[in-house]
């Protein structure tokens, strides 16, 4: 599932875009880890790993991220709806590095 406009805006006006700039390279690595489970788990299939497969392994991550529960905590924002728009967003950002990387991976490695 893609962001809205609407959803991509609420992210932005509470700091998100900025926390997830700061932090990149940690949730990279977190979504990176989910693309490859979501490969391992679809290998035989012939489907390639599409956003939504790796949204939903990173999901539970994210939620259990004490980075972005601190971060959520400090902006008394404590709905259950944050955790999973910011692992849309944290896709939208990465999916071509991870994707691009993990092909690289598989033709060297």
């Amino acid at each position: 599932m893609a962001l809205t406009a609407l959803q991509a805006e609420r992210l932005k006006k509470l700091g998100l875009e900025e926390f997830l700039e700061t932090n990149k390279e940690h949730y990279k690595g977190m979504a990176k880890d989910a693309f490859e489970y979501s490969a391992k788990t679809l290998k035989g299939t012939n489907q390639p790993v599409r956003q939504e497969d790796v949204s939903g392994h990173l999901q539970a991550a994210v939620e259990l991220d004490a980075k972005l529960t601190d971060f959520l905590d400090g902006k008394h924002q404590t709905q259950q709806y944050w955790p999973k728009l910011f692992t849309y967003r944290i896709v939208e950002n990465v999916w071509k590095e991870i994707e691009d990387e993990y092909a690289k991976e598989r033709r060297t490695g």
